[in-house]
């Protein structure tokens, strides 16, 4: 039976040996790189499908104790993944479909872990999140993975054991000479720690842009979360600071904390049922963006606050709201800011700094239409507005081509070409 498998790894071996990519164009190392990803998706799919038959007894004789730890040595895995192909590989008997992808090389395990996770506490959704794996990145299969997960579990329950698990932790990185903090909590309060840690973020943008300097998010949220801590000891010790417009700061003696940044949001989605019954059923969501799901009893908590945006899925039709100016209108801009959590462009994962587009020159028309904007990164904006790219017609995620491409709005708007003579 393994004979097959035997010659194959010696040939695969010899040829992997003389592979030599520095003599290949383009074209040719683009070629070679998706036949090595495909042997690579055809082999995770059977061990994958063997790993549910591992023999516990083989496991004691070897001295791992666990088929996770086992199956880690062998594969060169960490546990916790070995425990993913484990969890995948049980669920594949009610998952026809998965099988029959991991049979044919269409997934690589961590394309499995997530639709098996997904599929097994929803099987309605196993197609869904199949295609999601074969057309979206990883991390948006993730965040797929965990909607439907999230919708098909208890909640409160999950906010609960959240609330015991909170832990906050650091250390140093001998190696790189680094510190490193890690924290852990229910999402509604890690989405608050996030909103009051914002202004501190927004100031420290602004001192930056001042000074000239261009740096990445998380090295400004870190530098606001020290100044937050050290006005949080000063005040203590009865001296507030209040920011100055140079961003040096003021010693307030008894004083009030002066404004340090604009207004900040929390936004959350919730279903108009699930909020007035108290507590989510499977298919309901109650969630905030960028966090995942919590409970409603956490929401009803965050709601006296005005920081908090509430979207109620059958509240308003804000996508009948017309606007006559450049920008969206509040309304709009927080079903914007929920509905359009990433970029557009289909095979994109971003989720931050993402800008708002026309679909249709505002320039043109005049108008701010929900259904006629679309998230983009910062790198898609650019293309479309200086290069000529666009997304190809229609709405949702979709593929953005370049302006040669027959694909591109204006070529497949273009009048037929004139036959010859």
């Amino acid at each position: 039976m393994f004979a097959p498998f035997t010659s194959l790894r010696q040939d695969l071996r010899k040829a992997c040996r003389d592979f030599d990519p520095e003599v290949l164009t383009g074209p040719e190392l683009t070629e070679a790189i998706d036949e090595f990803v495909g042997i690579e998706k055809l082999a995770a799919g059977a061990r994958l499908r063997a790993a549910k038959h591992i023999d516990q007894s083989a496991v004691g004789e070897d001295g791992d104790g666990s088929k996770a730890r086992w199956l880690a040595k062998r594969t060169g895995q960490t546990p916790k993944d070995a425990e993913k192909d484990l969890a995948a590989s049980e669920k594949l008997d009610e998952l026809e479909a998965t099988d029959e992808a991991l049979r044919n090389g269409e997934l690589s395990s961590t394309q499995a872990h997530e639709v098996t996770s997904g599929a097994g506490a929803d099987p309605t959704a196993e197609l869904e999140l199949l295609d999601t794996a074969k057309k979206a990145s990883v991390p948006e299969l993730k965040r797929k993975a965990k909607k439907v997960r999230a919708a098909a579990t208890d909640a409160e329950e999950k906010a609960k054991r959240a609330q015991e698990r909170r832990d906050l932790i650091a250390g140093v990185d001998e190696e790189e000479g680094e510190g490193w903090i890690h924290a852990k909590g229910p999402a509604s309060a890690i989405a608050e720690i996030l909103a009051l840690l914002e202004p501190w973020v927004q100031a420290e943008f602004d001192k930056a842009r001042r000074a000239g300097r261009r740096e990445r998010r998380g090295a400004l949220m870190f530098d606001a979360l020290l100044a937050a801590l050290r006005f949080a000891a000063a005040a203590r010790k009865g001296r507030m600071t209040r920011a100055g417009p140079d961003g040096a700061g003021t010693t307030v003696p008894g004083g009030r904390p002066g404004p340090v940044g604009p207004p900040v949001r929390i936004l959350v989605r919730v279903d108009a049922a699930a909020l007035q019954r108290g507590h989510t059923v499977a298919g309901e969501v109650c969630e905030i963006d960028g966090l995942g799901p919590v409970s409603v009893e956490a929401v009803r908590a965050l709601l006296p606050q005005a920081a908090i945006d509430l979207i109620i899925t059958n509240g308003v039709d804000v996508f009948n709201v017309t606007h006559l100016g450049r920008r969206a209108t509040a309304r709009q801009q927080v079903v914007l800011d929920w509905i359009g959590g990433q970029c557009t462009r289909q095979g994109c994962g971003a989720t931050r700094n993402l800008q708002v587009d026309h679909r249709i020159d505002w320039a043109h028309t005049h108008l701010t239409e929900l259904r006629s904007l679309d998230w983009l990164c910062i790198e898609d904006h650019k293309r479309k507005t200086h290069q000529g790219w666009a997304l190809v017609e229609g709405t949702g995620r979709r593929p953005m081509v370049p302006p040669e491409d027959p694909a591109h709005p204006k070529n497949a708007n273009a009048p037929p070409a004139a036959s010859a003579a």
